[in-house]
């Protein structure tokens, strides 16, 4: 690519972007992660903020075992328009053609961004009131963030005070965090395309790191709280540990530093877990559309992986 046919798309974009802000109509495919600046894909949403069709309380109603799949963005179904096809899609899907001898349900209870100290309070919440069988928590490289401030909590309480589709208009200055945004954008598409882009290799330092005492003391903490409270309400509770690109190109589960770590915190615990790093190591490497995220063979493969530990634990 020429560098006056980059520019000129960079001011395509540019002008693009301003229209859009002008008409109040600012929403992307992609999202907008700065601190306290949040512009969600605009994928229709229940009442509390999750991609169901079903609302709470029609959850709450529901006669069938529910299993909630909580986690960030890689359940969410980060940039996949069909809800059919995130992971909690492709699962549901396995269990249905499975023709299990119990009628299940499937929670996507995924959203970008999230981590263990907005997922948890959100689990306990508000989803724990639909009752569910199994709560099946996949673990990422965000649970490894700081405990957040009352002021960058913001996100989960957009959640929870969700209130269906929603096209949520940019709250900042424009022109401020313009440039902010065409960075990032320009680093998502390269990464697409690039296994050694700058998102792939901070997720890969952040699983390689030995976290520090006190982040593995707070997460410790948070996880037994809501271990303790799935157990007295006869919640099945289980972890799941899965790579990233970038990780799963270069390295193995024994060099997962930050993921070891939490797992002897699990088995401490007594909280079951698996990880999946050889299953998509040796079959499944083409499986990402981009530095963390699964593309639609991705989703499935990981859907028929835990189908086969949840039916193997559970007996469904």
């Amino acid at each position: 690519m020429t560098t006056i046919k980059f520019f000129k798309i960079m001011l395509l974009v540019l002008i693009t972007v301003f229209l859009c802000d002008r008409l109040g109509l600012y929403y992307f495919n992609q999202h907008i992660d700065i601190r306290r600046v949040r512009v969600r894909q605009n994928f229709p949403l229940n009442d509390i903020g999750i991609r169901e069709d079903l609302n709470l309380q029609e959850l709450v109603s529901l006669q069938k075992e529910k299993i909630i799949l909580l986690g960030n963005s890689v359940v969410y179904g980060f940039r996949e328009p069909d809800r059919q096809k995130t992971v909690a899609g492709a699962l549901q899907s396995v269990f249905d053609n499975a023709k299990s001898q119990k009628a299940i349900k499937v929670i996507n209870a995924g959203l970008d961004g999230e981590n263990i100290w907005t997922e948890f309070p959100f689990l306990k919440d508000k989803l724990l009131k639909a009752n569910p069988k199994i709560v099946v928590w996949i673990i990422g490289p965000n649970d490894f963030e700081s405990r957040p401030t009352k002021q960058d909590a913001a996100p989960y309480e957009e959640r929870i005070n969700a209130n269906g589709t929603k096209t949520r208009w940019y709250e900042l200055s424009f022109y401020r965090e313009l440039s902010r945004f065409l960075f990032l954008q320009l680093n998502v598409f390269i990464s697409d395309w690039n296994t050694n882009s700058e998102y792939d290799m901070n997720l890969t330092a952040t699983i390689l790191k030995n976290q520090d005492e006190a982040t593995l003391t707070n997460l410790s903490g948070e996880i037994q709280q809501l271990g303790t409270q799935l157990k007295q309400r006869n919640v099945q509770f289980l972890a799941v540990f899965i790579p990233t690109r970038h990780f799963n190109k270069n390295f193995e589960w024994k060099d997962a530093n930050s993921f070891v770590k939490l797992e002897s915190i699990l088995n401490t615990l007594n909280i079951p877990h698996v990880q999946f790093f050889e299953n998509f190591k040796s079959d499944c490497e083409d499986c990402f559309i981009d530095y963390e995220h699964f593309n639609e063979k991705g989703n499935l493969f990981f859907a028929k992986l835990l189908h086969s530990e949840i039916q193997k634990r559970y007996l469904y």
